[in-house]
């Protein structure tokens, strides 16, 4: 006497599709928040960390390390910004639709080195994405900012456009002045007003004072100063 076993109960065709599409998304590598771990100036490439964890039967694993991915500039014809990327800075990595190889090696149009597609080892990586942990120091909202280590380097670009490096500061006001100083005020701006005093107060060992002629030339030049150089 046999004995019949039924047969399991077939999944319906949504099921079906629901668990075929997870699959595949699971499986898929678009785009990860990741970490720079190294930064290779000379190639414009970094060593990069997947911030995320991916799922594996059941268990949550790290992904490996990202390396020789290339870094995004700001850049056009001869012209780019270069920053000093450094350790720990977050990133957002890009993975591309077909192998990189080719394209990176010579920059040409060519058949992708192998059929591999959404491929870890195909990352490009966009520095400068921040979290909350992260956020920069200093911001605007109205003003271009170009910041090296904050209390050192800054120069502000809007309606008074400013350079500050150290405890010196140089300032393009709306007026269309200049302003140079450091923490003691505008030294610069006093001391030429001072020379123009003293110019035109000047008094010779023999006891005679500058002409007319030279107060005049003397106050013309101060007065292309003040034209440049705010008060």
């Amino acid at each position: 006497m046999s004995t019949q076993i039924a047969s399991p109960v077939a999944p319906d065709l949504r099921a079906l599709l629901d668990s075929f599409k997870q699959e595949v998304m699971v499986t898929l590598n678009a785009h990860s928040l990741g970490e720079v771990v190294s930064y290779d100036a000379t190639k414009a490439t970094c060593t990069v960390k997947v911030k995320t964890l991916r799922q594996f039967n059941g268990t949550y694993l790290e992904y490996p390390i990202l390396t020789d991915c290339p870094v995004f500039q700001i850049m056009g014809g001869p012209t780019y910004i270069s920053v000093p990327i450094t350790a720990g800075d977050p990133c957002l990595i890009l993975f591309n639709d077909w192998d990189i190889d080719n394209w990176f090696t010579t920059g040409n149009t060519a058949v992708p080195n192998t059929p591999r597609t959404h491929s870890l080892s195909d990352g490009l990586v966009l520095v400068g994405f921040r979290n909350l942990a992260k956020t920069p120091p200093v911001t605007s909202s109205d003003s271009l900012l170009l910041i090296h280590n904050t209390a050192n380097a800054r120069v502000t670009v809007g309606a008074t456009t400013s350079m500050t490096i150290g405890s010196q500061q140089v300032t393009l006001k709306a007026n269309g002045k200049v302003s140079i100083a450091n923490s003691a005020g505008d030294q610069f701006r006093t001391a030429m007003d001072s020379l123009f005093t003293a110019l035109t107060a000047w008094v010779n060992t023999g006891g005679s004072t500058p002409n007319a002629t030279t107060v005049t030339a003397i106050n013309s030049a101060k007065t292309a100063f003040d034209a440049i150089f705010d008060t």
